[in-house]
């Protein structure tokens, strides 16, 4: 999509799911986007909301933080976090030539692991950009829930307190 060449002012709505925040230059991406749908064309999305809103990812982080070391600071640049922020959502939009911006938090069931229980959560936890980043210098994956430190609260949780942002755009 960033780069893609697409119909100019061909489709009617773009739609994305938990993707576009990964975008390595997302003005021109959206600027791209923009350009394929027809003038009263919309774009809606899905992106994650900040970490504090998100239990998971501290538990997470704790618990590779616990097997492999500490990590540097979260990345500005593309990441599962990186359309957190409001303000940036509007700035990168409105530069893109959307107008009639407006985000909105929603609070959603996170089924990690989808129904593969608790293994297959903790293969979920694992493969997200932010477990990625947290165990690149380690040599020690936290691969299965039995054989790893997870914690309780990884093992309980009900997932209730995932939250998302998403937003109708206007073009």
């Amino acid at each position: 999509m960033q780069t893609a060449k697409l119909p100019p002012h061909h489709f009617h709505v773009a739609v994305s799911r938990m993707g576009v925040m990964f975008f390595d230059e997302p003005v021109v991406a959206f600027t791209n986007i923009h350009g394929a749908l027809r003038p009263d064309g919309r774009l809606a999305f899905a992106c994650w909301h900040e970490r504090a809103v998100n239990p998971w990812v501290a538990i997470i982080a704790a618990t590779i933080v616990s097997v492999a070391g500490p990590s540097g600071p979260p990345p500005d640049g593309a990441s599962a976090f990186s359309f957190a922020d409001p303000d940036r959502v509007h700035a990168v939009l409105t530069s893109a030539g959307f107008r009639s911006v407006a985000v909105a938090p929603l609070a959603v069931r996170l089924a990690m692991g989808g129904d593969g229980g608790l293994n297959a959560a903790v293969r979920h936890a694992t493969g997200t950009s932010e477990a990625r980043r947290l165990l690149a210098p380690s040599t020690s994956p936290l691969v299965s829930a039995q054989s790893r430190p997870w914690p309780t609260s990884f093992r309980t949780m009900s997932w209730t307190g995932a939250s998302c942002s998403t937003g109708l755009f206007g073009s």
